[in-house]
């Protein structure tokens, strides 16, 4: 389960009948809101890996209205990097979505169906078996953020024929507990080719700069960051917050906001489809939820030198070390987090020591490439197993 990102990871031998051409993999998705796990399977599809090539096309089961900026990052990545075959909206029917697949795996002679999330994990499995492809399955969340039927529809996946895998330690885990097989770790990538050692220097001696990148439901628990700003500013730390995001919890933080009385040190900026520059402007990242799958936001946020400060959380375990590239408490605890941030803000050569192991870790784990590599190597090995 585990994979050793300092490890080099050889070229795939040509070890079955496909490898004279490049592997033809569907993914499967579902879209309801702007999510990064999506964001990743365009980096696995726009990567330029080394060994084994693979062609992919994607298929969303949604409207593709939903997701109008990642379209266009997906057809934009296509003409770049010649990756992106196709991109098919089917509306959430199980028979439509059914006909939309079998198209796309004519149209693109799919050798592999790679499913990814919610539903599309028990569509995808009824379409592999109908068409008698092999069957990649990643899990993106833990085991309960699944509906109950999802969960046991997931327990009759093929022994053979399908492979397992998860984006994080505590994902894969909980699945393999379930599921009684093995998960294979391999992580959602994050493109970093724009984030430079520079970034992790702070340029400004002006006020503390926080940033929240999220939905804004209750599982979220975004007030903890305002509650934070307030803590700062009342221990005479000039601070600044600003929140990424929408979602019901909205009306209610702008409400906090003003019973707090912070209202103009915070801005609300709403859903952005890029957020890098609010992460390259901020100078820590507060993530205060109650679960995360895996947090891209985290990892772009450390990539972009902005310190995570968090909670311990299953999630982030397999990224974040408290004291060496984050500051992860046992708990959400405001006080706690106040003193941490007025400690480094006192000793910005340990602040700058954290933030380059953060930034390094990044581009050592989670390169599009060095993820893509291992997706080829698990299509690679499924296939010769198929044989």
């Amino acid at each position: 389960m585990s994979m050793d990102s300092k490890t080099a990871i050889p070229k795939c031998a040509p070890s079955n009948p496909f490898a004279e051409r490049a592997i033809s993999v569907l993914h499967l998705c579902n879209v309801y809101f702007p999510s990064g796990s999506v964001e990743s399977i365009v980096d696995i599809i726009t990567a330029r890996t080394s060994g084994l090539g693979c062609k992919h096309s994607l298929l969303s089961l949604e409207k593709p209205s939903i997701h109008a900026p990642l379209w266009n990052r997906v057809q934009h990545g296509r003409e770049l990097a010649g990756r992106f075959q196709r991109c098919i909206g089917s509306r959430y029917n199980p028979f439509s979505v059914l006909l939309g697949i079998r198209k796309a795996c004519a149209i693109n002679e799919v050798d592999v169906i790679h499913c990814h999330m919610g539903w599309a994990l028990v569509v995808g499995r009824i379409a592999a078996l109908l068409l008698r492809l092999p069957l990649v399955v990643t899990f993106h969340n833990e085991l309960g953020r699944y509906n109950p039927g999802v969960r046991w529809a997931l327990k009759l996946l093929p022994q053979k024929r399908c492979v397992l895998t998860g984006v994080s330690s505590a994902v894969c885990q909980q699945w393999e507990s379930w599921l009684r097989r093995p998960v294979e770790l391999i992580p959602n990538p994050l493109k970093i080719d724009s984030c430079t050692k520079s970034n992790l220097k702070r340029e400004h001696n002006g006020p503390v700069r926080l940033v929240v990148v999220s939905r804004l439901t209750a599982i979220k628990r975004v007030d903890f960051s305002l509650r934070l700003l307030k803590a700062l500013i009342d221990a005479g730390t000039a601070a600044e917050l600003v929140i990424v995001g929408d979602g019901p919890e909205g009306s209610a933080l702008q409400n906090l906001t003003e019973d707090l009385g912070i209202s103009k040190h915070v801005s609300f900026l709403g859903f952005q489809s890029d957020v890098s520059g609010c992460l390259d402007w901020s100078d820590y990242f507060v993530l205060s939820s109650l679960y995360e799958g895996f947090c891209m936001a985290a990892i772009e946020a450390m990539a972009r030198g902005s310190l995570l400060v968090a909670h311990r959380l299953p999630a982030i375990s397999d990224y974040a070390q408290d004291g060496v590239n984050a500051v992860v408490t046992e708990e959400c605890s405001v006080s706690e987090w106040c003193s941490r941030i007025k400690s480094l803000e006192q000793d910005r050569s340990q602040l700058f020591g954290m933030k380059y192991a953060a930034w390094r870790l990044v581009r050592e784990k989670f390169a599009p490439d060095l993820v893509a590599q291992h997706y080829a190597r698990a299509y690679d090995g499924l296939l010769a197993a198929c044989k």
